[in-house]
């Protein structure tokens, strides 16, 4: 749901400061003035409620507010959890090495970190 907020947020931002004229101005009404009858405006009330920030500054909204908001937002321990997932994956798909488990250990560690 993050990266589809931040991909929004994104594309609100480029065709507010569209150099189209037609386009910049459907944008703006829709995101400042008809912002219940737009999905546009909608999904830029959405998306600047979520992340705390002003509509008039959704340009902010990228993807290291996103990666913060998501950190931030999440128990120490499903930090934790994902960090080890991680880990395991870069281990199972060749990008790291780990010599302590068998193959299917190392499955069956990743099967349970993605369940609990």
């Amino acid at each position: 749901m993050d990266e589809l907020s931040c991909r929004c947020a994104t594309f609100i931002t480029n065709v507010l400061g569209s150099d189209n004229d037609a386009v910049s101005y459907a944008a703006r009404h829709g995101v400042y003035f008809s912002r219940m009858s737009s999905p546009t405006g909608r999904n830029a009330l959405f998306c600047c409620l979520r992340y705390g920030i002003q509509l008039q500054n959704i340009a902010f909204i990228n993807k290291f507010v996103v990666r913060g908001y998501v950190r931030y937002s999440q128990s120490p321990e499903v930090n934790h959890t994902g960090c080890c997932l991680l880990e395991l994956l870069y281990v199972k798909h060749g990008y790291s090495s780990l010599s302590l488990f068998s193959r299917d250990e190392l499955v069956y560690a990743i099967s349970y970190l993605s369940t609990v």
